[in-house]
């Protein structure tokens, strides 16, 4: 099992190198092209805290660290490290997250019993017809996806996902909502659905520069057949008050909440949990 998650972990590594250096190399042959407000490019949910979030072609890689008190169920103060990469093509765009938790045991490990990753490529079908493929004003972009969640933990096996997603168009301060639409299998159980939203919206406070965003989703399983799981973040753009030539002009400090129902294990009984609510403060560094 090591080896394989070892393999799997470096292919989608590899997978994920040749596309940013795919994307660099087109994006240095382009000429620039200027935002307009209230337009969004396609592409993944984009959170930084300085310029104008969605440029036509972007690419960045974000460090999160969360503090979660008092972890529900395992009742124990834990970390989360995590990071993401995400991108945009000449058709769409992808993201890639990897994260580690130290829950299991006293000291960080980034084995099987903690690693988990996600690999989400998006396939625009307006930018492979070149024109709009659902002509309605309060739509974005519409696209094809097919995915991968892959643990080894209890609650979190390997899953693949494949449907459809659409972009909501024109929202204020270049914010993004995407919503998914997919047909789910994971590993030991039945096919069934998923339904997932997720969404990335600034806004101000007098001059002060926030972020509201996260996600939120829900499909079935066969035990309980009705498994939700939503993480809304406030994020507090360091940029407000960093000049700059500060290497974390672009980072955040947050707080976030983890809410899920039907999702946890219990670790003495083994079974399937109710609503578990776990908020942590976190600090993100996107680069």
């Amino acid at each position: 099992m090591r080896k394989t998650w070892s393999v799997a972990v470096l292919s989608v590594f590899a997978l994920w190198g040749v596309t940013n250096a795919v994307a660099q190399t087109n994006e240095a042959a382009r000429p620039a092209a200027a935002a307009t407000p209230g337009t969004s490019a396609p592409g993944a949910l984009v959170v930084t805290g300085g310029a104008p979030m969605v440029p036509y072609r972007y690419s960045y890689t974000m460090v999160q660290l969360h503090a979660f008190p008092n972890y529900q169920p395992l009742e124990k103060d834990i970390f989360k490290l995590m990071f993401e990469r995400i991108g945009t093509f000449d058709y769409g765009d992808d993201y890639f997250f990897l994260g580690v938790n130290s829950d299991y045991g006293e000291d960080w490990s980034a084995n099987t019993e903690t690693l988990y990753f996600k690999y989400a490529p998006c396939l625009s079908l307006d930018k492979v017809f070149k024109k709009k493929v659902i002509p309605a004003d309060w739509l974005g972009d519409f696209f094809l996806t097919l995915q991968v969640n892959a643990g080894d933990l209890d609650y979190l096996r390997t899953v693949w996902l494949a449907g459809i997603a659409f972009d909501l168009g024109k929202l204020p301060y270049f914010g993004r909502c995407r919503f998914y639409a997919l047909a789910r299998k994971e590993d030991t159980m039945e096919a069934t659905h998923q339904f997932t939203v997720m969404w990335a919206q600034p806004f101000y406070t007098g001059s002060q520069r926030w972020i509201f965003n996260g996600w939120g989703a829900h499909w079935d399983n066969d035990y309980t057949h009705d498994v939700m799981k939503f993480e809304p973040q406030l994020r507090y753009c360091l940029s407000n008050f960093l000049g700059k030539s500060n290497p974390f002009r672009d980072a955040h400090i947050g707080v976030e909440l983890e809410c899920s129902n039907h999702y946890l294990l219990d670790p003495e009984t083994h079974k399937i949990r109710g609503w578990d609510l776990n908020p942590s403060v976190f600090f993100a560094w996107p680069f």
